[in-house]
């Protein structure tokens, strides 16, 4: 993934789950691994990878993530194949078979283009409106998250130190 085209990572994902994020984005990309043997590669449950996917906010990275490695050369590809599925579309003897081929292969590409339409649209994706939170809810919200993670630390002590 390029800096450049990278998607910003939303500021209420943990740190794990950022790096979990890029890493199965890249590793599918690359080579087509499956979430059970990435999760086995990473040393993360499938349950756990499975209840990250459920929120939108992650599962919205995931797919910013997929768009930012998309070359130009699959973007044209789809582009032809997407003028070609609206053709045959319209004939009675349509070759779907050759159309879900493609759509099963291409799917990443599918779903970014979809969020740029959103955002054509000004509908903004999950992973973005965190972003959107006044200074004052981020300053509050790092502080709760170091209260949290203050606290074992603080266990067994005076707390009139």
């Amino acid at each position: 993934m390029t800096e450049n085209n990278e998607a910003k990572a939303p500021d209420t994902l943990s740190d794990e789950q950022i790096r979990i994020a890029k890493a199965f984005v890249s590793e599918r990309h690359e080579k087509g691994i499956g979430v059970t043997e990435f999760c086995s590669k990473y040393r993360i449950s499938t349950k756990t990878f499975y209840e990250w996917r459920k929120n939108e906010v992650f599962e919205s990275y995931l797919v910013a993530l997929g768009g930012s490695i998309i070359s130009d050369d699959e973007r044209q590809a789809y582009q032809l194949v997407k003028k070609k599925i609206m053709a045959e579309a319209t004939k009675a003897n349509a070759g779907v078979r050759e159309i879900q081929l493609f759509l099963d292969n291409f799917s990443y590409v599918v779903e970014a283009e979809k969020q740029e339409r959103m955002k054509e649209l000004g509908i903004t994706p999950a992973h973005e409106r965190q972003s959107e939170k006044s200074v004052e809810e981020k300053k509050l919200g790092l502080l709760a998250r170091l209260k949290t993670a203050d606290k074992p630390n603080r266990e067994g002590t005076d707390n009139n130190e």
